[in-house]
């Protein structure tokens, strides 16, 4: 199984404050945060380093809602086998001391795999491993000479473009 990784960009790394004075001059605007894929990106690659993996190697995305939206990050991790639950484990953990908050655990039977959230982005990570033949069926109009068992790591996800969220 392949890990993808959505990341939000056309922002500013993490969040800051922006004093604005409103009618009476008295107030300010809440803070705000916006990521940037490249932020995503570089959480992906901490992620990888801390779980003790590869380099992740960023794929240009090719699904119909992804190729509309430059705010689309997906990474792959070939690890040579399975990745166990430890590793997976030690991979999110490294989002998590980003700030990225962990919600749904999905079940997966060809591993494990789990969502994360912040600041308008939501990233799938998935750890296991995929034949050719579930490859190709999760990729239709993949090349075939494109097309190869997998086993590690995907992160793929998309976010908010730009568009600055209230942070808590």
């Amino acid at each position: 199984m392949t890990v993808v990784a959505l990341t939000a960009c056309n922002g500013t790394d993490g969040g800051a404050a922006h004093a604005k004075p409103e009618d009476s001059g008295s107030r300010t605007v809440p803070a705000r945060s916006v990521l940037k894929v490249a932020t995503v990106r570089a959480t992906i690659r901490a992620a990888a380093s801390a779980a003790g993996l590869g380099r992740p190697q960023f794929t240009n995305p090719t699904t119909k809602l992804s190729v509309r939206s430059s705010c689309w990050v997906t990474a792959v991790i070939n690890t040579g086998a399975k990745p166990d639950r430890k590793t997976f484990d030690a991979f999110v953990t490294a989002f998590k001391d980003r700030g990225w908050k962990a919600t749904d655990e999905m079940p997966d039977t060809s591993g494990v795999g789990l969502a994360v959230d912040k600041d308008g982005w939501s990233l799938v990570v998935l750890a296991g491993a995929l034949s050719k033949e579930q490859v190709a069926a999760e990729n239709p109009g993949l090349p075939p000479d494109q097309v190869h068992a997998f086993r590690g790591v995907s992160v793929a996800g998309s976010g908010t473009c730009g568009a600055p969220t209230p942070t808590p």
